[in-house]
């Protein structure tokens, strides 16, 4: 239900994170997957996705990030479109992108770290 709040939620969290870690050290602005499935498996839809995206890393940048932080995806659609979106916002920002696998080295939707890579 917090839906409407996605920017300063993630602006101010980016600024207190920023306020801690003072201009010498790096700060990570992190997005994680939505928890919904994409099209055709789910009612969101790619271009929905990376526009909500879109919206937390632009916030997360306007805080202060210095670079974003995708984790735990399984889905390798949802974070191709998490990436798209943290390039949308700054093409120049460095990502680190990370698919969560299981005891099989697969992750929830069967991608292989070879996939993932």
């Amino acid at each position: 239900g917090l839906d409407t709040q996605v920017s300063v939620i993630n602006q101010r969290a980016a600024e207190l994170a920023r306020a801690a870690a003072g201009e010498k050290r790096l700060v990570a602005g992190a997005a994680g997957p939505l928890g919904v499935r994409l099209e055709p498996y789910g009612a969101t839809g790619r271009d929905e996705a990376r526009a909500i995206f879109a919206e937390q890393m632009a916030a997360l940048k306007a805080g202060g990030a210095d670079c974003f932080l995708l984790e735990t995806f399984a889905d390798l659609e949802e974070l191709e479109k998490a990436i798209l979106a943290a390039r949308e916002v700054d093409a120049a920002m460095p990502i680190i992108a990370q698919a969560t696998v299981g005891p099989g080295l697969r992750t929830a939707y069967g991608a292989s770290p070879e996939d993932i890579a």
